[in-house]
């Protein structure tokens, strides 16, 4: 075999795994946020939305000027650029006995066996409701 092909294929060989186990324990020993630390729980609201749709646009606008976040913690996933969340909306609205397609915002809310809003007027009143603001 020709030496200019040769050490570099062993150098490469020897350092990839090498690589790999490396970067493999860099990935395991970084902590993870605690539900403590970011708020969020498995019954933690889930807002989903599009950054395409309007009325998500101005629930938005609506949940920065009442603050929300800062009484009810929530998730917020948009599904236009994610598709694991597109599908995990599609499961949390099969819960609710919803098919097809879903208007947007959505808002899926784990407690007591889970509950789904759609639009953005249900899903304003439902913060409204959380928050006591009319």
């Amino acid at each position: 075999m020709n030496k200019k092909i040769l050490v570099p294929t062993v150098l490469f060989l020897t350092m990839l795994p090498a690589s790999v186990y490396i970067l493999s324990n860099e990935r395991a020993t970084q902590p993870e946020e605690t539900e403590e630390e970011t708020g969020v729980t498995a019954s933690t609201p889930i807002l989903y939305f599009s950054d395409q749709c309007t009325h998500c646009a101005a629930l938005d606008v609506w949940l920065e000027e009442n603050k929300v976040a800062e009484t009810v913690p929530y998730e917020h996933k948009n599904i236009r650029i994610d598709n694991a969340n597109r599908l995990e909306l599609s499961e949390k609205a099969a819960l609710c006995g919803l098919s097809g397609n879903v208007e947007l915002p959505f808002l899926w809310d784990g407690e007591n066996g889970g509950a789904c809003y759609e639009g953005k007027d249900e899903v304003t009143e439902y913060f409204q409701n959380k928050i006591n603001v009319n």
